[in-house]
């Protein structure tokens, strides 16, 4: 891959030096005229440099002479890069007026003469190589000067939907960690499900058998993923090649047997229609269907790299080739920043126009980076809330390919590797988890351009440093910058964030080709840099601390990325240092706004020239007193700071002002014009402005989002057009006007915690009210016609939702929660779409059956702890509903005289409620699949029609206490064996119910297919019911609960064969359980209040535990008993027990620490595995990180354990597992 070395840098260096003739002529007097043959040197030998690369192979004498030449590149980049940096020095003494000190550190005559030595030796050189080239019988090929893909791959459009799915539509999920080490081919994927119910799920997707059954997996959990069909991959090639634009149906031929060519393997058709990208050239698209040596080797060891090398072959530059080559820096599974990563690039100088045009170097690495994308060669972007791609990621297999083409300039370096550098690497990365390093990096790095370490590696590679471009030490083991650091004259990207440096030395100040400088989250820093104006040639730095502001930083014009301003009263430290900044872009806040003298002085930032700043925070301080000079103050500087139109973001924070600026709102010009200062505008927020009493019409676009909190004396809001509107904490709101705009655009609406009660006039599809004590009433919802969801939490002083609520058409869904002044709903009537209704804590409600009479399309109703509650609707209103579920509603006697009507009921709950003695007759619920009764403590008979419910699949009827009495036909049905009785049911959960139920049938009327059942006893003797499921050789899950005089597990017990999980609950007097031996799918055990059981299923105990012992996981009282062996399946009953316990503590309050807080499980494959709880309003969500820094001894240990273990090299994703996590989130 000499090409990749060579190729990239050779337009460079003739730029460069053409440059370097023409703008340095101070410098070059004594040598110009050697200067001036470089370039036309260079070229010679570019123009031979592609029939080079294609001989190499076949010709050891190329591959010699492109390594020389290579050299002789790496020479000129230097002896360039020198004079410019002399260059930039003189420029920096000649501003301050310091030529004595710049003559003093560098003679200039001395300079000159080395310099002139050197280039006149690099001609020599140059000449013979390409003499030497004729002797090779290297010819120029005459490259194109305009890549074909460049002119239709300009933005990142043609970067892919992640939703959109082909093959796998009803199987999308996200793959978030990979537990194998990074020298292992096997892909082993662990996926994390996020949700809001209780239990959650770990899958792990793999292309290997073998790892299957390594890690314990029962066949019924293995789901084998068949592979793509040729279709399906002809969709992908067909979507990223051509997108949404037409094709030729020759082109489609050619396409679908490129599909078929694909073997059903995602990833290769996604990479080949991303190299195809808009290319209509027959030719192209046939060169890769006639490849038979690719397609040939697709099924065989490293087939799918091979047809990736493919497609990397294809990319049209050389640059475009080195860009992505060097992505192989990054660990495998790495988040790569967008921006970083085009920063490198620029210090590691692999970019050069696509055109013969100006562009920023920015701008370059921006269409690199949307080319590879569109290439398929980038994967899992992230974008900002602006749309613009801030992350990715690479896929394994591309990351593979991408060490493969840089093995011999690329490397990383990890503990206990004990690699020998070789002498050629150029980009390394040295990774330690011990803070040092483990080998000795001494001088084999002279070429070193590129160094990331988490270690200081100062002391032994000193004369290494030297030529680096770029010097990476973020989050690394790192406390002082050394004094040579200045010497890095080739130095343009240095990065210390996150390291415990004290101090940022003067010496950073000579760095002037210094494009990008990072100290983000230094905390030892306790002050500024200074001298940082002379790194004139800096583009881009990040800090996050307002101590660190750097002084005078006006002077570095060419600054494109500076996050944080802020204003103070020294000099060097005014608002007006921005004025110059005019290619600023990205994000910019400014701080201490309060500092600034007036609206003059505002003015002198320039902010309305600044075409290219994306999101502008502006944040005042001081004492917000309300005082009139204060209010002027703050709304003359604010009016000052008026952005360009461009803006897409803008947050204002701690304005004391009354008023808001007159750009925020539309103007007439003299012309009688309306005139917009904020049309592109997507995201406003107002953060504590405590005295602002309106905010005017805000003419935004379409899809804004606005933002207003703590604004403690608003009264009135008014926006023309917008998405999304969130208030909260404006106590004095009394108004929100929506203009005739956004009654089409507005879909969502937040109010919470505002006291007053609202007029509003708006349009959208979802509101959400939280927390507004003093809101009595809702306001009219006339005009509301496209609302399909309201949201009302804790309004507890809200008596009435409004008889204007059958307005609203559109509406679905009605959410009510924690409204205690509610006692009742309103007249639903005219909500022919609404279908679900939810209630929560509303203790006063006394009655909802007249409100949903109306409600014809009501299908699901929810009833939460609403204590005043005492009767549900009359029968007629039950007719659409499929689900009700009533919870703890302790005054409700009755749900109804009839069921009748609820023909299409599926699923009907009730629990908790103690005030329920009867139930109407089940016999017309045809279509109920799920029955549960629970707890409901004054129900004293079941009720009648049961066996007439053939659909049902799941009933529970449980710790009914006062139940006594069954009904007839349910005792006939149960005693006398019928066919259709319950043929469904697949779970079922019973008993504890009254001593006095004395007559309940055998359960043996339970069929044998049944899957789960928990069997709470009653009466006595309680044996002989437990004796009653012998017959039930299907379970998979049994609980039995409360069975006091039973002492021993019975024989037969060992005919469950199917058993997986066992949970004995509260079984005072069980000692023996030799029966359970012959179980030998049971996988876990739970042994909960059984204190005889405890003692003797102890580990190492003579009693009960030879019995237990092979069960892979035992807890008792809550507790993991550890077993001693494999150790993949102590990480499946760890990842378990955490599952289980780890969420306990994570209540809002915590929230923040709960979803940092990690618990350590393993180590797998020399990957250190810990996992992640996080917490949040959907619901507990579980994930897997891994650790590749893992000591050697601790590698070593784990690949012994696993030696007899052997894990194929597949690039498949065809197994997947299911591991359970019990109660999850409880």
């Amino acid at each position: 891959m000499a090409e990749l070395i060579v190729g990239p840098f050779m337009d460079v260096m003739i730029s460069k030096v053409i440059s370097v003739t023409t703008g340095q002529l101070n410098l070059a007097v004594g040598f110009k005229q050697q200067l001036e043959k470089l370039p036309g040197m260079l070229g010679m030998l570019k123009g031979v440099l592609q029939d080079a690369e294609q001989k190499k192979v076949s010709h050891s004498g190329v591959q010699g002479w492109l390594e020389e030449l290579g050299k002789i590149v790496d020479e000129v980049d230097d002896v360039v890069d020198e004079i410019a940096y002399e260059h930039l020095r003189s420029e920096v003494a000649q501003v301050w007026e310091k030529v004595s000190y710049f003559f003093t550190l560098s003679n200039p005559l001395a300079f000159r003469l080395k310099i002139a030595c050197r280039i006149k030796n690099l001609n020599l050189k140059l000449a013979d190589l390409n003499k030497r080239a004729h002797g090779l019988g290297l010819q120029e090929i005459l490259a194109s000067k305009h890549p074909e893909y460049i002119e239709t791959q300009q933005t990142d459009s043609s970067i892919g939907d992640p939703s959109q799915i082909v093959g796998r539509e009803n199987k999308v999920l996200e793959v978030v960690e990979s537990l194998t080490d990074s020298s292992n081919d096997q892909p082993l994927l662990v996926v994390s499900i996020v949700g809001k119910h209780v239990g959650g799920r770990i899958l792990i997707t793999t292309g290997s058998e073998n790892v299957a059954s390594t890690m314990g997996t029962l066949s019924k959990h293995m789901h084998h993923l068949e592979k793509l069909t040729d279709e399906d991959c002809w969709s992908i090639i067909k979507q990223r090649a051509f997108g949404s634009s037409s094709f030729s149906s020759e082109l489609e031929g050619i396409g679908r047997d490129i599909g078929s060519k694909c073997k059903g393997l995602a990833l290769v058709a996604n990479v080949i229609g991303g190299s195809l990208c808009n290319n209509r050239k027959k030719d192209n698209w046939l060169s890769i269907k006639d490849n038979s040596e690719v397609w040939g080797s697709i099924e065989k060891a490293n087939g799918v790299l091979r047809v990736l090398q493919l497609s990397f072959n294809r990319l049209p530059t050389p640059a475009l080739k080195q860009c992505f080559a060097f992505c192989s820096i990054f660990p495998k599974d790495c988040v790569m920043e967008k921006e970083m990563l085009i920063q490198l690039w620029m210090a590691g100088g692999f970019l050069q126009p696509f055109h013969e045009r100006y562009l920023e170097m920015e701008d370059i690495g921006d269409e690199y980076f949307n080319a590879l994308s569109s290439y398929s060669l980038f994967q899992d972007v992230k974008r900002d809330s602006y749309g613009s791609i801030i992350t990715c990621k690479m896929h394994d297999l591309v990351h593979d390919l991408a060490q493969f083409v840089s093995k011999s300039q690329t490397l990383i370096l990890e503990d206990g590797s004990g690699r020998n550098i070789p002498a050629n690497i150029r980009h390394l990365n040295v990774i330690s988890n011990k803070g040092t390093a483990t080998t000795k990096l001494g001088d084999a790095t002279e070429k070193l351009h590129i160094l990331f370490s988490q270690v200081d590696v100062f002391h032994s590679m000193s004369t290494s440093l030297r030529n680096v471009r770029a010097l990476s030490f973020c989050n690394a083991n790192v406390d002082e910058l050394p004094a040579f650091l200045g010497k890095m004259k080739h130095l343009r990207f240095l990065d210390v964030s996150g390291t415990k440096i004290k101090e940022l030395p003067k010496v950073i100040t000579r760095l002037y080709q210094l494009q990008t400088f990072r100290f983000m989250d230094c905390w030892e820093i306790n002050r500024p840099l200074e001298g940082i104006w002379d790194l004139i040639n800096l583009r881009h730095i990040y800090f996050n601390q307002q101590k660190l502001m750097p002084p005078r930083i006006g002077g570095l014009t060419y600054l494109k990325t500076l996050q944080l301003f802020v204003v103070g009263q020294q000099k060097g430290h005014h608002i007006e240092e921005l004025r110059c900044l005019s290619q600023l872009k990205g994000k910019l806040e400014i701080c201490n706004l309060h500092m600034v003298r007036d609206k003059e002085e505002a003015m002198g930032a320039r902010l309305s020239e600044k075409a290219t700043i994306q999101e502008l925070q502006l944040a005042f301080g001081g004492e917000s007193n309300g005082s009139e000079d204060r209010c002027k103050h703050d709304e003359d500087i604010l009016e000052g700071l008026q952005p360009h139109s461009n803006l897409k973001g803008l947050i204002v924070e701690c304005y004391c002002g009354k008023s808001c600026p007159t750009w925020m709102s539309e103007i007439e010009n003299p012309m009688s014009e309306r005139v917009n200062f904020l049309e592109n505008l997507v995201f406003i927020s107002l953060y504590q402005c405590p005295w602002l009493e309106r905010i005017p019409s805000l003419s935004l676009n379409d899809e804004a989002k606005v933002e207003i909190n703590y604004c403690k004396n608003l009264k009135s809001i008014a926006c023309s057009s917008l998405q999304k509107l969130i208030i909260e904490g404006c106590e004095e709101l009394v108004e929100v006007e929506v203009g005739p705009v956004a009654m089409t655009s507005l879909k969502e609406v937040h109010i919470e915690r505002c006291g007053k009660s609202l007029s509003t006039a708006m349009c959208f599809k979802e509101l959400i009210i939280w927390g507004c004590d003093g809101l009595t009433s809702l306001p009219s919802l006339d005009e509301l016609s496209s609302l399909q969801k309201i949201d009302i939490y804790n309004c507890r002083q809200l008596k009435s939702i409004g008889e204007s609520l059958s307005t609203v058409t559109c509406l679905k869904e009605l959410i009510v929660w924690g409204c205690d002044g509610l006692t009742s709903l309103p007249n639903l009537y005219g909500l022919s779409s609404l279908q679900k209704i939810d209630i929560y804590n509303c203790r006063e409600l006394k009655s909802i059956g007249e409100s949903l009479s109306t409600a014809k399309c009501l299908k699901e109703l929810s009833i939460w702890r609403c204590e005043g509650l005492t009767s549900l609707p009359s029968p007629h209103v039950l007719s659409s509903l499929q689900k009700v579920h009533i919870y703890y509603c302790g005054e409700l006697k009755s749900i109804g005289e009839s069921l009748s009507t609820a023909t299409c009921l599926k699923g009907l709950t009730l629990s908790g409620c103690k005030g329920l003695t009867s139930l109407p007759s089940l016999h017309w619920l045809s279509s109920l699949q799920t029955l549960s009764i629970r707890d409901c403590g004054g129900l004293r008979s079941l009720p009648s029609g049961l066996p007439s419910c053939t659909a049902l699949e799941e009933l529970a009827i449980a710790n009914c206490h006062n139940l006594i009495s069954i009904p007839d036909d349910l005792r006939r049905s149960w005693s006398i064996p019928n066919p259709t009785c319950l043929a469904r049911l697949k779970k079922l959960t019973i008993g504890g119910f009254s001593t006095e139920l004395k007559e309940f049938p055998n359960l043996g009327f339970i069929r044998s297919h049944l899957e789960e059942l928990t069997l709470i006893a009653w009466g006595k003797p309680r044996e002989r019911l437990l004796d009653q499921i012998q017959h039930l050789t299907a379970l998979r899950y049994l609980k039995i609960w409360d069975f006091d005089g039973l002492e021993a597990l019975p024989e037969w017990f060992g005919s469950l064969s199917s058993l997986q999980t066992l949970w004995i609950f509260n079984c005072k007097s069980l000692k023996h359980m030799e029966a359970i031996r012959c179980l030998s799918k049971l996988e876990r055990l739970f042994i909960e209040r059984c204190p005889e059981l405890k003692e003797r299923c102890a580990s190492g105990s003579d009693s009960e535990w030879d019995y237990i012992s092979r069960i892979p996981k035992i807890y008792i009282n809550g507790e993991k008993i550890q077993l001693k062996g494999d150790p993949i399946e102590i990480l499946n009953s760890n990842l378990e027990e955490s599952a289980t316990k780890g969420d306990s503590d994570c209540g809002d309050r915590n929230r923040k620490q709960a979803s940092e807080r990690k618990t350590w499980i393993g180590v797998l494959l020399g990957v250190m595995v810990s996992i992640r709880f996080d917490c949040c309003d959907c619901g507990p969500s579980i994930g897997l990180e891994t650790h590749n820094q893992c000591s050697s001894n601790k590698q070593k240990a784990i690949r012994k354990a696993l030696s007899s273990r052997e894990i194929k090299n597949d690039s498949g994703f065809n197994l997947l597992e299911v591991l359970n996590f019990n109660q999850l989130g409880e």
